[in-house]
């Protein structure tokens, strides 16, 4: 995953106050204000420094087939971020770097990259482990990797069952 470049804020802020309401950030707003989660803008990321392979990626997400992503935890200690938690909020960005999807962190795990399995490289969009493998060139077995699944918030429509399953409230 990258920053995803250059951002227009106003397009983020416009795409955040529709992307709260729909995806349900704001029920309770009216008795007692808003949450920190739906009032802080989430961080911005694209799936790939390369234009087309950012929006292939987030086809995936939108259409579905894509609910995981793999960093080595080491991106995440050069660039001095903490990994995901379940509950974190992000938006993702297409090629252009414009928003398109609110995201929330469902499930995380570190693994050793010869450890991933098939069930994870299925959630990111591959057909094996093998296919998963060569979609991280240079990556050894013992790299460490932070294993993230995510669903949708905004744009797909999630029902309310949906989400207190996802997050136990709602």
């Amino acid at each position: 995953m990258t920053d995803g470049g250059t951002t227009d804020h106003d397009e983020l802020a416009r795409f955040w106050a529709d992307a709260r309401v729909r995806g349900r950030l704001t029920g309770m707003d009216a008795y007692f204000g808003p949450t920190v989660l739906a009032s802080v803008v989430p961080p911005t990321f694209a799936f790939s420094d390369e234009h087309a392979e950012a929006d292939r990626q987030l086809a995936q997400v939108l259409d579905g087939t894509r609910t995981a992503t793999s960093t080595p935890l080491f991106a995440y200690e050069q660039a001095d971020v903490a990994p995901p938690s379940v509950g974190d909020l992000a938006i993702a960005l297409d090629g252009d770097a414009r928003p398109r999807a609110l995201l929330a962190t469902t499930g995380v795990r570190t693994l050793r990259a010869a450890d991933v399995d098939l069930a994870h490289a299925r959630a990111e969009g591959h057909d094996s482990v093998a296919a998963w493998r060569a979609d991280q060139p240079g990556l050894a077995d013992a790299t460490l990797v932070v294993l993230e699944t995510f669903a949708v918030l905004h744009p797909a429509a999630r029902s309310r069952a949906t989400f207190r399953a996802m997050f136990g409230r709602g």
